[in-house]
C-alpha cells in the first residue's frame, strides 16, 4: 500500500521484532522507518531507516527524542510508512512464569495515528523472551540487555509467529474522546482483542 502508513506491534523480542518487521515491510516499501533504540544506528544497512530513541536521562538523549518524534511525524506527513512498538520496551512478565505483556502504551502512537489520511497497520507477534531473560530484566535493565544476544541466538533458525492484522483508516478514531482511549484501543486491535 502507498501513502501514510502506521505500522504497531507489541515488542515481545526486543530487536527480532524490529528485523522480521524490517525485513516484511522492505519487500513491499523502500520509504520506512522505524522507531527504535539508537544504538540499532551502528548497523550501516539500515542507520537510514532508523529514528532513534535513547532511553538515557540527560539533556542529550531529550533533545534526541524530541527530533525523533518531530521526524515520525514528518515521515508520515510526507505520505511515508512508519514502525513504532508503543509501549517502547520488550514485553515482560508481570509475575515469575508468567505471560510476557507490553508495558502501558504511550499515547504518541494515537498522536501518529490522527495525521489526516493515516492507514494503520496492526501486527501481533506471539511468543516471548525466554524466562531467564526476563527474570535478569527485573533485577537490571544493563543484566537484560546483556542476554539480549543469547535471546537473539536463540530465535536464530526458529519461525517467529506473526499476525498481520487488518488494516483500519484512522477515521476510526474519531469515535474516541481523547488519546488515551485510542491508545488502548489501537493496543486492543493488535493485540486481537476487538476487531476493526
Amino acid at each position: 500500500p502507498k501513502g501514510r502508513l502506521l505500522v504497531i506491534a507489541n515488542h515481545p523480542f526486543g530487536v527480532v521484532d524490529g528485523l522480521v518487521l524490517c525485513s516484511e515491510l522492505s519487500k513491499i516499501r523502500s520509504d520506512y522507518q522505524m522507531i527504535t533504540h539508537e544504538v540499532l544506528r551502528q548497523a550501516p544497512a539500515v542507520m537510514h531507516q532508523i529514528l532513534p530513541i535513547n532511553f538515557a536521562e540527560t539533556a542529550e538523549a531529550l533533545a534526541t527524542n524530541m527530533q525523533t518524534r518531530q521526524d515520525a511525524m514528518s515521515q508520515l506527513k510526507n505520505d511515508g510508512a512508519l514502525v513504532l512498538f508503543p509501549s517502547g520496551a520488550i514485553s515482560l512478565a508481570p509475575r515469575i512464569l508468567g505471560k510476557a505483556q507490553d508495558a502501558q502504551w504511550k499515547t504518541f502512537v494515537a498522536k501518529l495515528a490522527q495525521i489526516e489520511n493515516t492507514t494503520i497497520l496492526p501486527v501481533f507477534f506471539s511468543g516471548q523472551n525466554s524466562m531467564s531473560y526476563m527474570l535478569a530484566r527485573k533485577f537490571s535493565q544493563t543484566l537484560g540487555y546483556s542476554l539480549m544476544f543469547r535471546e537473539i541466538c536463540r530465535l536464530m533458525g526458529q519461525q517467529v509467529k506473526v499476525t498481520i492484522r487488518k488494516p483500519v483508516s484512522n477515521s476510526v478514531l474519531s469515535q474516541f474522546n481523547n488519546r488515551n482511549e485510542m491508545t488502548e484501543y489501537l493496543r486492543q486491535l493488535t493485540y486481537g482483542q476487538l476487531t476493526s
